[in-house]
């Protein structure tokens, strides 16, 4: 991906938030010689100051059969919005589009055992009902559940090499750095983008004056 230097995230806390925040991901591998995508839930963990994905797909989806062939690219996409050069105060501006990406690289290991396997998506099941009354569990008869395991392909990604970018106004001018949160604040639909963007900017903000 590229990142230029002032678009380059530096608060790994704040990638990781983003990754668990928007964990709906976009995992890409190569399969005979071409790209092949899918797009799904990956929980991030820490193992011994390790990161690892942890996920998986359907049996009968051919990606699975090309985690060996080399590494593979998972995508999270983070808070993201069009800008108006409206949103700025300087003059000779242009329409362009902020946002926060993250590309996680690495092997790809095919969890085989049905045990591990079913512990994984316990975990994914409890991570996504959360605390809400009533939530489901997986509480299912062993028949059926034997089926719905030997029917999922679960696996794990011991990530290798992450790279993030957080395009938010960063190189713009003091003025215009403000400017556009007072845009965004005042768009509700983009609540997330603004409070991602002032959280990014403050730094610089507060070594400016």
């Amino acid at each position: 991906m590229y990142v230029p230097t002032h678009f380059q995230a530096s608060d790994d806390a704040l990638v990781d938030e983003l990754i668990d925040a928007h964990s709906f991901a976009t995992l890409v591998s190569q399969r005979d010689g071409e790209p092949f995508a899918t797009h799904l839930p990956l929980l991030r963990e820490r193992r011994d100051g390790r990161t690892v994905l942890v996920g998986h797909l359907a049996r009968a989806n051919p990606h699975w059969r090309a985690f060996g062939e080399a590494p593979a690219m998972a995508i999270f996409q983070g808070p993201h919005g069009y800008v108006s050069p409206r949103h700025y105060v300087s003059p000779n501006q242009v329409p362009t589009w902020n946002y926060a990406a993250i590309h996680c690289y690495g092997r790809v290991r095919i969890v085989d055992d049905a045990s591990q396997a079913r512990s994984i998506l316990a975990k994914m099941v409890e991570r996504y009902e959360g605390d809400r009354a009533g939530r489901w569990t997986m509480s299912l008869d062993p028949e059926f559940e034997a089926k719905l395991v030997a029917a999922i392909v679960a696996f794990e990604i011991d990530v290798e090499r992450i790279e993030a970018k957080f395009k938010l106004s960063q190189n713009r001018a003091p003025a215009d750095r403000r400017s556009l949160l007072a845009a965004l604040d005042a768009d509700a639909s983009a609540a997330d983008l603004a409070a991602l963007t002032r959280r990014v900017l403050a730094p610089t903000d507060e070594q400016n004056g």
